[in-house]
């Protein structure tokens, strides 16, 4: 696990490729769109079964809640409120967002999981494809702003008020990814 701080702390793990293969054939299979719930500018959208969320995801929210927050998690309990897979092609592009709820009433994070990258996507071709975290702060003191180039396997798992964004890219390819909100009550 790595952690990034850009006034909010970004964790980030890495999936083991069983788990990444598993989540693409079940990605697959996905297809109740959700396209219209979301900021993305992406067509194709869907809902991924929570049910079918591995215990090593769920056990690195865990995880988050256990380093960012020295344990303060309720009852070791977290609701997973929605999970989706975006097939990105070229062209499309999520803009600047963020996944907080301001009338639910817990402490919440969001996620995203790479599972497969078209090799457009890479260092010469920066910021084609990438995710970009910004914590809007104009402060020269601090870090404002965090690039990442998508590799198959990452995990990040953020606050959900950090904003973010996912670049276009062009050529052929999808660029798909898993997002996850999850939300959990906590002690004071």
């Amino acid at each position: 696990m790595e952690q990034i701080k850009l006034g909010s702390i970004i964790e980030k793990y890495k999936l083991s490729d069983d788990i990444i293969t598993d989540m693409l054939h079940i990605s697959d299979n996905c297809n109740k769109s959700v396209t219209h719930m979301l900021a993305g500018r992406i067509e194709k959208e869907v809902e991924f079964p929570i049910d079918s969320l591995h215990s090593e995801v769920l056990d690195n929210f865990k995880n988050y809640f256990d380093e960012v927050f020295k344990s303060r998690l309720q009852n070791g309990t977290l609701t997973v409120n929605a999970a989706w897979v975006n097939f990105q092609i070229e062209n499309e592009y999520n803009p600047l967002h963020r996944h907080d709820n301001p009338y639910h009433q817990s402490f919440q994070l969001t996620s995203v999981i790479f599972l497969e990258v078209p090799n457009i996507i890479n260092n010469n071709k920066f910021p084609d494809g990438y995710l970009q975290f910004s914590n809007g702060n104009s402060n020269t003191m601090e870090k404002n702003d965090h690039y990442v180039l998508p590799e198959v396997g990452d995990f990040y798992i953020f606050p959900s008020t950090l904003n973010h964004i996912v670049y276009p890219f062009n050529g052929e390819g999808i660029r798909k990814s898993i997002s996850i909100n999850v939300s959990s009550e906590y002690d004071n």
